[in-house]
């Protein structure tokens, strides 16, 4: 659906991914545990976006939302042709886990207490809209920035 609506408005969108792991284990937000491992997803996520495989390692990660264990995480990196072994010493990195902390903060920062939230010209959104409804709220959000 993004990629859909990106491909149609190229100059009028810009996505920009922020983790908000619903774990307790990097987000101190979380009094209970709600997608155990996502905190480990969200740092492999990182790892394969440092070799530019940000959104197919992603897109791996969001079709199947389970408790995902090292060997998966490390499957995926396989699935799409990361080098493992720059891809393992990132995992281990302490300073990937530091940027998810960074996003987390910034989330608390502006609000955020849900996945998925989107921020459009700095309205927070819960939830996943609808295609027709996201699609519509493009064309307002044009709009004001218009008026602008």
């Amino acid at each position: 659906m993004f990629k859909q609506l990106l491909r149609g408005n190229p100059n009028d969108i810009r996505v920009i991914f922020r983790h908000y792991p619903l774990d307790s284990s990097c987000n101190p937000n979380m009094t209970q545990q709600v997608h155990p491992a996502s905190c480990a997803a969200a740092i492999a996520a990182e790892c394969a976006g440092d070799q530019g495989r940000f959104w197919e390692y992603a897109d791996l990660l969001f079709a199947d939302q389970k408790e995902y264990t090292k060997e998966d995480l490390e499957e995926f990196a396989k699935t799409v042709n990361l080098d493992t072994e720059r891809f393992q010493a990132c995992l281990a990195s302490p300073q990937t886990k530091d940027r998810i902390l960074r996003d987390v903060e910034e989330a608390e920062r502006i609000g955020v207490k849900a996945t998925p939230t989107l921020i459009a010209n700095g309205r927070l959104i819960e939830g996943l809209p609808a295609p027709n409804k996201l699609a519509s709220l493009v064309t307002i959000e044009k709009q004001r920035a218009e008026r602008k």
